[in-house]
């Protein structure tokens, strides 16, 4: 476990248009909603642990998990990639880009 790989912080609290807030936080990464963490920041520390396990690893297929808005943050602040983003699902990234759509595991394609 790493923690650069933890989700966005942000407080746990309800906020009414959740997408919304989701989408100005993606969108506009110089002004998150209050006390959510920049995503400039979580970019940053994620492209850090990846880099440092590409690092270790050279020339291997390595698997790693990530949360949503940290993810979405990781491939360029993408509204659109969180939102069609589910829970479990894989995509392929090799020298920080992705190479292949986001699927479900259970998918063909990642036996």
């Amino acid at each position: 476990m790493d923690e650069r790989l933890r989700e966005a912080c942000r407080p746990a609290r309800w906020i009414e248009d959740y997408e919304g807030a989701v989408r100005r936080y993606l969108e506009h990464p110089g002004g998150p909603p209050e006390e959510w963490e920049s995503a400039p920041d979580v970019r940053a520390r994620m492209v850090e642990c990846i880099a440092e396990i590409s690092t270790c690893h050279p020339g291997k297929t390595v698997a790693v998990c990530g949360h949503g808005l940290a993810l979405a943050s990781f491939y360029g602040n993408a509204f659109d990639l969180w939102h069609s983003t589910g829970f479990a699902q894989v995509a392929v990234v090799e020298g920080g880009k992705q190479t292949a759509p986001v699927a479900d595991p259970v998918d063909d394609r990642w036996r």
